[in-house]
């Protein structure tokens, strides 16, 4: 036993449910971890059983809070492992909590657990540091499904949830929108999660991601689950996409948002539409860093408006007037997609999304948008007087559904293709055969709001033999 590789774990009775945690990841990377199961010492000195533990162990946890600090029970613990010698115990400090001062820091270097989107990497630091190894123990399904029985016992709230997904993966959508869990615990849930998942596979695995999703947005629980199965499921699945819908939403506590950024920031192919509904759902509670860390998210171009990064930005550019990264990104956009401009425009999207946008723009009196109409309206004019049937299809091709999806500046569209037809590219003796009387009556019904439907069956009846530039 004395040369065993094995922990004894100190802590407070108060911090049962933490430490129970911390025993069960490290048991299932292969580290044995014996903890006293009683709340309570009796008498005024630790007993010779626990003292008997503490020196047949190799490591000595101590995890670290305030009242840690103040428990005479951790500090004799200590004094135990500090003077075993014939083999040594090595003591590990663990903070539970940022700020602990304790002269065992003093000694020791410690691991600090306090961030929970860290901490099944913290075990992993913590079963290598003890086993003398990066190799790690893979998790034994049997295991696991011992320890969920007993965390089914120890936190009877969870039993249910826990029987349900390990008999038969399978919840109701009625039943996933009920899952919750009581504060106490957060720790046997976020554990019971893990193991659930761990060994579960296909269908199974994915109902447990979105129950890790249900309770990551209301409780703030399920990260390490979230995260892995981000890594086991492939880019793009729907799945992924189903799951992230659930993070999209609301969050209940604002602690919990640099959490989901992570998320986000993990995800390949970005999750631009759950993103979009995430900004739209939790900007008023984001830092100052977090609005950083939007922007630069949608802030690249080789996504572009047709991945639905477009979404994101425009509900980021509607509560950032004066975001200039944001403004040039719709410059951007304008010029370089078009938005259904030419064919060969890179990464060519719906003009209807811009439409919609701009439109939701105009209602909503932003006037941050002025600056980006203005620009298409160049955008367009350039186009339209480029001299070629390409270029002047995909104007009427943009008018058209300018006109069909009522946009603002739909009229002064009209007008700079109107401009286009009198111009001295489209004028001269070939006039005919670019359909010049259809294209003008189409523009000047969409121009003065009249019916264009006689002009579009004109325009359509004509269909010249071979059109080539016109210029």
């Amino acid at each position: 036993m004395a040369t065993m590789k094995r922990a004894f774990m100190s802590h407070s009775w108060r911090d049962k449910s933490l430490a129970r945690r911390i025993a069960y990841r490290l048991t299932h990377r292969g580290v044995p971890v014996w903890i006293d199961e009683s709340e309570m010492q009796v008498g005024d000195h630790i007993s010779d059983r626990l003292a008997d533990e503490i020196r047949g162990s190799s490591h000595l946890l101590v995890l670290l809070s305030e009242p840690a600090v103040r428990s005479k029970w951790v500090a004799q613990e200590i004094a135990v492992a500090r003077a075993a010698t014939t083999p040594p115990v090595t003591v590990i400090p663990l903070l539970a909590e940022p700020g602990i001062a304790s002269p065992v820091l003093d000694e020791s270097l410690g691991l600090d657990l306090f961030d929970p989107l860290l901490f099944e990497q913290r075990m992993d630091t913590l079963a290598s540091a003890i086993l003398g190894s990066t190799a790690l123990e893979p998790r034994a399904p049997a295991l696991l499904r011992r320890d969920l029985e007993v965390l089914g016992r120890q936190a009877p709230a969870l039993k249910a949830l826990i029987d349900q997904l390990l008999l038969t993966g399978q919840l109701t959508h009625g039943q996933l929108d009920a899952v919750t869990v009581r504060d106490e615990y957060r720790h046997e849930a976020e554990t019971a999660l893990i193991a659930l998942h761990e060994q579960a596979d296909g269908a199974a695995r994915y109902v447990i991601s979105l129950v890790a999703a249900r309770l990551f947005r209301v409780h703030g629980i399920g990260f390490p689950v979230l995260a892995r199965q981000q890594q086991l499921e492939p880019g793009g699945s729907d799945s992924l996409a189903t799951m992230f819908s659930h993070i999209g939403a609301t969050l209940s506590r604002p602690q919990d948002l640099d959490g989901a950024f992570r998320l986000f920031q993990l995800a390949d192919p970005p999750q631009d539409l759950a993103f979009t509904s995430f900004v739209r759902e939790n900007f008023d509670a984001f830092t100052p860093a977090q609005v950083a860390d939007a922007v630069a998210r949608v802030v690249t171009p080789d996504r572009g408006p047709a991945r639905f990064a477009i979404d994101a930005a425009y509900a980021l550019f509607a509560r950032l007037p004066d975001n200039r990264s944001l403004a040039h990104l719709w410059f951007f956009w304008v010029k370089d997609y078009r938005f259904g401009g030419e064919d060969d425009a890179p990464g060519n999207a719906r003009a209807d999304l811009f439409y919609g946008f701009m439109n939701d723009a105009a209602r909503g009196g932003l006037s941050q948008f002025d600056s980006v109409v203005e620009n298409f309206r160049s955008a367009f004019r350039r186009l339209a007087r480029k001299g070629t049937t390409a270029g002047m299809d995909a104007a009427v091709d943009l008018l058209l559904q300018a006109a069909h999806s009522r946009y603002v500046d739909r009229h002064a569209l009209a007008k700079e293709l109107l401009d286009a037809l009198h111009s001295a590219e489209w004028d001269g003796p070939r006039r005919q055969q670019l359909a010049y009387q259809p294209l003008f009556d189409l523009a000047m019904a969409i121009g003065h709001d009249e019916s264009y439907s006689a002009a579009l069956r004109a325009l359509t009846d004509w269909s010249p033999a071979g059109s080539t530039d016109v210029s």
